[in-house]
């Protein structure tokens, strides 16, 4: 795994930045199956006959904060993890709706960051907390969010729609939430 030398900044993205165009996709040889049992569902791991690859779109909007995590010793340089924290006045929530870093980065606590960063800005808005989906087709998240403090907060087994066309959802494919008491 390459090792991240330069001096790292989190911050807020400015139009002065390069967007960031990381690579955000992971591979997985499991997931997480819906076992439902009355009222209860709970998550259960199952292996996959074959490993799935996925990435993800990004889409935010000017209110939402985007910080990025950069290099800024350099001009010019491309953000190698970003997060952005939409804000939900009327239940006093921040909602962490991408929190990314780049593939041949992870593991170097750039996330941890960005997500201390998330926090902060969460917290100066006086929110409850901090709100975030991933899918049960990504188990490195599932485990990242709990490792972090985050607890299990539910599921939507109908969020996505799924059609053969679409190469970002797999019909298997539902969200998982999590938050993070503030």
């Amino acid at each position: 795994m390459p090792v991240h030398n330069p001096p790292m900044t989190i911050r807020p993205w400015t139009y002065d930045d390069q967007m960031p165009l990381i690579d955000n996709g992971f591979e997985t040889d499991f997931i997480y199956h819906a076992v439902r049992d009355g009222l209860s569902i709970r998550l259960e791991r199952h292996q996959l006959d074959e490993p799935r690859e996925k990435a993800y779109n990004m889409h935010f909007s000017e209110e939402d904060l985007f910080l990025i995590a950069v290099d800024d010793t350099e001009p010019f340089t491309m953000p190698f993890g970003f997060a952005i924290v939409e804000w939900e006045q009327w239940n006093r929530r921040a909602n962490l709706t991408h929190l990314h870093v780049d593939r041949e980065l992870r593991g170097q606590g750039i996330g941890t960051k960005l997500l201390e960063a998330a926090v902060a800005h969460a917290k100066d808005k006086f929110a409850r907390h901090l709100f975030s989906e991933t899918q049960n087709t990504n188990p490195a998240a599932i485990d990242w969010y709990l490792s972090h403090g985050f607890e299990l907060n539910g599921f939507d087994l109908s969020l996505y729609d799924y059609d053969d066309e679409d190469e970002l959802v797999y019909p298997d494919e539902f969200a998982v939430y999590f938050t993070l008491k503030l």
